[in-house]
């Protein structure tokens, strides 16, 4: 199928990029090769999701555990995240435009497009004197509007439980990439830079992690319902280990 193309052609940028990055330092072996296995692991697991929401998954993956390196890396001049995140929301409004009566009467949803309706307002008249300066300080506005994308998974009953069950893998990853925090240097020394307006690199970055651990060390907590296979004890072991990493782990 194309959902099971695109993961494939996805896996195979992943282990290039992976296998360079080992190649050019081994301290980043150990980041790699858990990545890969989370990766598929989780694609093991869960099957039966539409392309946006593979895209959006991606694209969260990259915001919570590379936070402030990945929402900087760029090709080509243009923030991936961002690609992702406008992809997944373009896709998600095609394949649902017939449930739209379903949430444009929310009063969240109308809100959010009161904000977009006075930020482009706003932003037509910045521009002229501020630049593409002005495009990139609106840029937080227009990223609230992935709460759509979030509202249609919500809709979505089918594969409601497919999100909460994402959430696992992704907490397990940041977990485990901040545990390179010891190794932060070497991972700011050799990793690759990018960016749009300035150039940082895309890994060494822990800017929020203590958050997200402690997300998901109560996470896992309550985690059973959606993880009936998974024994207690890991569980519990992944949430104590999340809550007590979080009162070291701090970056600023």
């Amino acid at each position: 199928t194309s959902d099971e193309r695109l993961i494939s052609t996805i896996a195979g940028v992943l282990a290039v990029v992976l296998a360079v990055g080992v190649a050019i330092e081994p301290a980043v072996m150990v980041l790699g090769v858990v990545g890969v296995a989370l990766i598929g692991w989780y694609y093991r697991e869960i099957h039966g999701l539409k392309v946006w929401q593979h895209l959006l998954q991606l694209c969260l993956l990259g915001l919570i555990t590379l936070n402030y390196g990945f929402a900087n890396y760029a090709l080509l001049g243009i923030p991936v995240a961002h690609v992702l995140a406008a992809s997944a929301l373009i896709f998600a409004l095609y394949a649902n435009a017939h449930s739209v009566n379903a949430w444009r009467h929310e009063s969240a949803i109308i809100a959010l497009m009161v904000l977009l309706a006075l930020s482009l307002a706003h932003l037509s008249v910045d521009l002229w004197s501020y630049g593409v300066l002005a495009l990139r300080d609106a840029s937080f506005v227009f990223e609230s509007s992935l709460l759509y994308a979030g509202y249609l998974w919500a809709l979505d009953s089918q594969r409601r439980a497919h999100f909460f069950r994402m959430l696992a893998f992704i907490f397990i990853f940041n977990f485990a990439y901040t545990l390179t925090f010891t190794i932060k240097d070497i991972l700011l020394a050799y990793s690759p830079t990018s960016g749009v307006f300035r150039e940082v690199p895309l890994l060494g970055f822990y800017i929020g992690t203590p958050l997200f651990l402690v997300a998901g060390g109560f996470y896992f907590l309550v985690a059973d319902r959606w993880l009936p296979h998974w024994p207690r004890l890991l569980l519990v072991s992944l949430a104590v280990a999340q809550l007590g990493w979080s009162l070291i782990i701090q970056d600023r």
